[in-house]
């Protein structure tokens, strides 16, 4: 076993997110995501495995929260929901993060029947030309009334469950290092658009009076840089966020980065966070796609175990201290040019210790009378699982 430190003494627990993928298997195969890049083997976690780390988690109060996420279709683990219901019983919230494609009538009721914490759609592309960079044998038509579902069958049930629709904003990725080209929103104006239209969605399911003008100008404090959350309803919001290249240098030998930043400070790298990933390795970063960052085995340790490495320590304690140790850390803060270095190490170490992670927009609801009031929306013939 590894060198033991004393890194838990100056952890604040439980830890604000705990991340756990169910697979890094996908459906989607998008543009702007590292799936295809991924060199470490694929597969599925093991219900084993998954109450090993539960139970841990909990004997030592390590999180209150798990989010189901990485680099894979969580619903596609064929034991996803024993696996949820498993969390949910033991006494930890659970927050379920899709891409929205298994979301049949079935998937979606028994997703709704856990009433999970937060329940999070990857929307991101919403409209057909954006769409392509999904690469997914799904047709865009298909894919909209499937969520148009979900959102009804969710408004029909007692689920209390918050419901995140995600959105993503690429006015900066012409300074990114994309494999191939990332475009879905590159206007402010493109983004109000395509969030106004969802919110006309939202409201026409929800029997909600929608008004043009009123929602246009609310949405007009939707910010550039800082991920935006639009609350569309008590339970169901909509949320921008700048797409970014983080991972893309982990794809490239560190020379290639002609500028990596060797001191700033990230918030994924204080502990406020840790990703689990579906073999049990333990990283620190949600963008960690290759296991990079690993820091211990859940297989073979417990997680306060691995917390008190000596490895953790020496990336923990240099991030406390503005120094950037590892070389996937020092690209990924790190760019082609000494400005844009800069600049991402600066917005880096500042969201890390003071920025708030959302600016938050509150739209105004008024029911529809009851003779407006649309009894139901069409329900589109369901699609077979992809």
């Amino acid at each position: 076993m590894a060198n033991k430190c004393n890194v838990t003494d100056s952890i604040q627990f439980p830890l604000n997110r705990t991340y756990l993928e169910l697979t890094n298997h996908c459906n989607m195969d998008c543009t702007f995501c590292p799936y295809s890049h991924q060199t470490r083997q694929q597969g599925y976690l093991d219900f084993e495995l998954l109450k090993k780390i539960v139970d841990g988690l909990v004997a030592q109060k390590i999180t209150t929260t798990i989010e189901l996420t990485g680099y894979g279709e969580p619903l596609m683990n064929p034991d996803w929901y024993r696996i949820c219901k498993y969390i949910v019983d033991s006494g930890l919230k659970l927050n379920i993060t899709t891409n929205g494609i298994v979301l049949t009538e079935s998937t979606t009721k028994k997703v709704l029947e856990l009433n999970p914490e937060d329940i999070i759609i990857s929307l991101q592309t919403p409209d057909a030309e954006s769409f392509k960079i999904r690469k997914t044998s799904m047709k865009f038509e298909a894919y909209v009334n499937r969520l148009k579902r979900f959102i009804e069958l969710y408004t029909e049930s007692n689920a209390t469950s918050n419901v995140r629709l995600r959105f993503l904003n690429t006015l900066g990725t012409k300074y990114m290092s994309f494999p191939e080209t990332v475009s879905v929103h590159n206007t402010k104006e493109e983004l109000i658009t395509s969030i106004t239209e969802w919110v006309r969605i939202i409201y026409d399911i929800s029997s909600l009076k929608f008004d043009r003008s009123a929602v246009t100008s609310a949405l007009s404090k939707v910010a550039k840089l800082q991920p935006t959350m639009v609350h569309v309803t008590d339970k169901i919001t909509l949320e921008s966020y700048l797409c970014n290249d983080y991972w893309a240098y982990g794809l490239k030998d560190k020379e290639q980065i002609k500028y990596p930043t060797k001191y700033a400070r990230c918030r994924s790298m204080t502990l406020e966070s840790i990703m689990i990933l579906w073999n049990g390795d333990v990283t620190f970063c949600c963008s960690d796609f290759n296991g990079f960052l690993k820091i211990g085995s859940l297989q073979k340790s417990s997680m306060m175990e691995v917390l008190n490495s000596k490895k953790c320590a020496e990336l923990v304690d240099g991030f406390k201290n503005f120094k950037v140790k590892h070389p996937y850390c020092q690209n990924c803060l790190g760019a082609k040019s000494l400005f844009l270095a800069t600049t991402k190490a600066l917005a880096a170490s500042l969201y890390g210790l003071s920025l708030s992670e959302y600016q938050e927009i509150r739209l105004k609801t008024v029911p529809l009378p009851k003779s407006e009031s649309k009894a139901s929306v069409p329900q589109p013939q369901d699609v077979a699982e992809v």
